[in-house]
């Protein structure tokens, strides 16, 4: 009877874990499912919500603009105002916006020709233009003319075409004559809304027109130099696997259509784009945006992950457990128990192993977190704009901006913590404002530092400079995590002159793309021996000095921004896993053979031909070569805390120590029923379900 309570007490049991273990799998795997998409489906509605927001102000400035012009025409064309009237009226609408640059005022005759035209130009840009003709708003109606680019202003200007017609009580016309009010407004008022939009890191976006002309775009000289965003597509045609999807795309946004794609850069990376008319004028907005936007929780994603890898652990052991019917205490189960055990121990090794692989899989944009990252023009104004403000309240005056650029030809662990690099820094200085600016830079962490000038180029409008040099740099490296750690390299550069509010910024136009992914800064085919290079970036780092380096400041000035050079790295980890943990796993697998002689049959013990004495000397010999690779890692690391591969070592003592206390226990005279039964079976069963979860638990204490 007792058997049996048994029997249905470890049945329920592993039906309880086994369906619990599943039902909370299902659920965390399902809350993962939907958090993802849920982020991202927010993310998609934010940024659509805000195209339509910026179309709709947009449009609305235009209306504002003809509406004002409208309401003139209406009263002239009713004959409440005079021709004279209506020109003052143009006047006081041009003077209320600075971008209006000038109306004309055109009237035809019953036959069509001109007779009469009142030209007037608002203060602003001069020098716009253009051969009126006199039928355009009564033929087409009220709107805006494709927007041609004029020199003198230096940005695309578009015309405003208002119908009129002149009242029958005018004696000097007949109501059927008519005329046109043109207005010619610069577009710069659009660079002007887009770049004040807050838009986040890694969204951008264009303004097109009709014909596909940019008529804003985060980089100017896009606009500047007058260009067409079919043309521009063209260029990359044969290394652009997305051209005709993105020429659809764009086709569609120049059609007047709304919609987004989907597509994958050369970089890797996968954009969304969203495009919506601008129904007044026929323009298109163009907002694209990287996954990289998303703000996902990468952490809290990993540990769900996780967490679904030890619940599917719990499953599928209760679950084996349950089809092999360990719970039917009837006739011997050894082959039964082994199945479970070796399940169990694949499952917590494999377990492990995600583990490490999500160590190593950190995207590159959590390395950004936390820093003022500028890979775009855009961010680049972002930092500008607040370091503006800040200096201005700190100094009264605004800083002074020294682009500056980096190219790595060599880098090399020379120890631990010391990198020894070469290659070129230029630095950009303009000839009208910063003659008075010393030349040069300095590496703070450097411990060897040799400069060399390479080059100087001047124009008329800058100066350019570039040193070669070659340093050897100390890093505070964190090797805890060895050998799934990211030892990333950050190279601290500050100007020469750090007394006078100078503050470094990449140079732009030194670099084809600062997208992080496309290495900007490194030499092709560089190589660092052990490790690939993930990504590189500059950032810009706030910090407040505890000294005053014998200048008198207030306590406020001691403020400032560090300009860093960032490469991210990740190790090659086959190497440093074979070397130091193979020998550990040989080890451990040799132990195991020997336990598997424990037996209390004298037979075999005869056979087998190892004495306690001979167990005990085998695994003395076992600590010690243990010993001596935790004594070759911490020479080779001199880290302050326990690396994480170490812990295979520890794992290893424990193991060590628990056969020898086994095998103690197993001569004993003395005999201990859990030790002794099946020829010390527990024992057996137990050894690599501990080693495994031991190699689990370390895993998870340094990485979940």
């Amino acid at each position: 009877m007792m058997k049996i309570l048994k029997q249905k007490y470890l049945y329920f049991s592993l039906m309880a874990i086994c369906t619990v273990s599943f039902l909370a799998m299902s659920w965390t795997l399902y809350s993962h499912v939907i958090y993802k998409n849920t982020v991202i489906q927010t993310t998609r509605t934010r940024v659509q919500s805000e195209i339509d927001r910026i179309a709709t102000e947009v449009n609305t400035h235009l209306d504002t603009v003809a509406l004002s012009v409208q309401t003139a025409a209406g009263d002239f064309s009713a004959g409440k105002i005079t021709e004279k009237d209506l020109e003052k009226e143009l006047t006081k609408i041009a003077e209320g916006n600075k971008h209006i640059i000038k109306f004309n005022i055109i009237f035809s005759d019953s036959q069509g020709q001109p007779n009469a035209t009142y030209p007037s130009v608002c203060s602003g840009p001069q020098g716009l233009k253009k051969d009126p003709w006199c039928d355009r708003g009564v033929a087409r109606g009220a709107g805006w003319d494709e927007p041609v680019f004029d020199d003198a202003v230096k940005y695309y200007t578009s015309t405003l075409a208002i119908p009129l017609s002149v009242p029958a009580s005018d004696t000097k016309t007949t109501a059927k004559t008519s005329g046109t009010i043109y207005i010619d407004i610069s577009l710069f008022w659009l660079k002007e809304k887009m770049d004040s939009e807050n838009l986040k890191k890694n969204i951008s976006g264009i303004i097109l027109s009709k014909k596909g002309y940019i008529l804003y775009h985060p980089i100017n000289d896009m606009v500047l130099n007058q260009s067409n965003i079919f043309d521009t597509l063209a260029i990359n045609k044969e290394k652009n696997k997305n051209y005709d999807e993105q020429r659809q795309i764009m086709q569609n946004a120049v059609n007047g259509q709304s919609g987004s794609g989907l597509h994958m850069a050369r970089t890797g990376e996968s954009y969304w784009y969203f495009y919506e008319p601008i129904r007044k004028t026929g323009w298109a907005l163009v907002v694209n945006f990287t996954k990289d936007t998303i703000s996902l929780n990468g952490k809290n994603l990993r540990k769900q992950e996780i967490l679904i890898a030890l619940l599917l652990i719990t499953f599928f052991t209760s679950l084996a457990a349950l089809l092999l019917r360990l719970h039917d205490l009837q006739g011997s189960k050894k082959r039964q128990l082994w199945t479970v055990v070796i399940i169990f121990s694949l499952l917590s090794f494999i377990t492990a192993c995600f583990t490490w692989y999500l160590a190593l899989a950190i995207p590159l944009k959590e390395y950004q977190q936390n820093k003022i990252v500028i890979d775009d023009p855009m961010s680049m104004n972002r930092f500008m704009d607040s370091s503006d403000k800040l200096s201005k309240d700190l100094y009264g005056k605004e800083p002074v901006f020294i682009p500056t650029g980096i190219y790595i030809q060599s880098l090399d662990f020379s120890s631990s913590n010391d990198i020894t690099i070469s290659g070129y820094i230029w630095q950009r200085y303009l000839k009208t404002s910063q003659v008075n600016i010393p030349r040069g830079f300095i590496l703070p962490e450097s411990k060897t530092m040799t400069i060399t000038e390479a080059y100087r180029q001047n124009d008329s409008r800058e100066e350019v400079i570039g040193w070669y040099f070659e340093a050897t740099v100390r890093q505070s490296l964190d090797y805890s995590k060895y050998p799934f750690d990211h030892p990333n390299i950050s190279l601290w550069l500050r100007h020469k002159d750090f007394m006078h509010n100078v503050i470094l910024v990449p140079d732009l136009k030194g670099y084809r793309s600062l997208n992080a992914n496309s290495l900007p800064g490194l030499q092709p085919q560089i190589t660092l021996p052990g490790y690939t290079f993930s990504g590189t970036f500059f950032s810009e780092e706030p910090r407040i000095f505890n000294a005053n380096f014998g200048v008198t400041v207030n306590a406020e000035q001691r403020r400032t921004t560090e300009f860093f050079y960032n490469i991210i790295i990740g190790r090659n980890f086959i190497t440093p896993l074979v070397s130091k943990f193979f020998p550990i796993l040989i080890v451990i697998s040799m132990l195991f053979i020997v336990i598997l002689s424990f037996s209390t049959d004298a037979v075999k013990q005869k056979n087998f031909g190892l004495s306690g004495m001979a167990i005990f000397g085998l695994i003395i010999s076992f600590f010690f070569t243990t010993l001596l690779t935790q004594i070759d890692l911490r020479q080779q690391f001199k880290a302050d805390s326990i690396i994480f591969i170490e812990n295979f070592n520890f794992i290893t003592y424990f193991i060590l120590l628990l056969s020898t206390a086994q095998a103690f226990l197993f001569s004993a005279e003395k005999k201990i029923k859990f030790i002794q039964y099946e020829h010390c079976l527990i024992p057996k069963l137990l050894y690599w379900p501990i080693f495994t979860s031991l190699i689990l638990a370390a895993s998870l204490v340094y990485f979940f």
